[in-house]
């Protein structure tokens, strides 16, 4: 009989831990960043994944998503220390880097750019979002990543016709 109630027990132990990492998954969500303001079209990619709360505002996640990934005092793409043995006071947990950080002829470790207006936020929905002319907008994400980076500004009339 006690071994069968330890059965029932772990077992009723097992479904709630599951039930709880279960819970705990759909409370997150990630956003993905790609660099597309300033790149080639052979360098536009995704370069990290901000995980944010699913239920939150989705500007404020989108924001949050944006401020995370500035350089501002070190770089938010390396560890929380700096190579020299400093703190990173841009490293947030919060943050997965996902593209590999670019290596100079001089075995340079260079951390990526702050994101800037005309990158990209897409949410795991697969709907993509862009910071353009006075505000955020959802866009098409096929349209803005064909668009020639270092040539096309984002104005009005783009905007338009990458907007959904």
């Amino acid at each position: 009989m006690y071994n069968y109630i330890m059965f029932e027990t772990n077992i009723l132990l097992f479904n709630y831990r599951r039930y709880k990492l279960e819970n705990l998954n759909n409370e997150f969500m990630k956003i993905s960043v790609i660099h597309r303001a300033y790149e080639e079209f052979d360098e536009i990619e995704k370069v990290a994944e901000v995980k944010v709360y699913r239920n939150a505002n989705l500007e404020e996640n989108i924001s949050f998503a944006n401020r995370v990934t500035q350089n501002i005092e070190g770089s938010w793409s390396r560890d929380k220390y700096m190579p020299n043995g400093d703190l990173n006071s841009d490293y947030n947990p919060w943050i997965n880097v996902v593209k590999p950080l670019k290596v100079d002829a001089n075995d340079k470790e260079w951390g990526h750019r702050s994101t800037s207006e005309g990158d990209v936020f897409v949410l795991d929905s697969g709907e993509a979002y862009i910071y353009a002319r006075r505000g955020l907008h959802q866009i098409d994400l096929d349209k803005v990543l064909k668009l020639d980076s270092r040539d096309v500004y984002i104005g009005d009339k783009v905007l338009a016709e990458i907007k959904i």
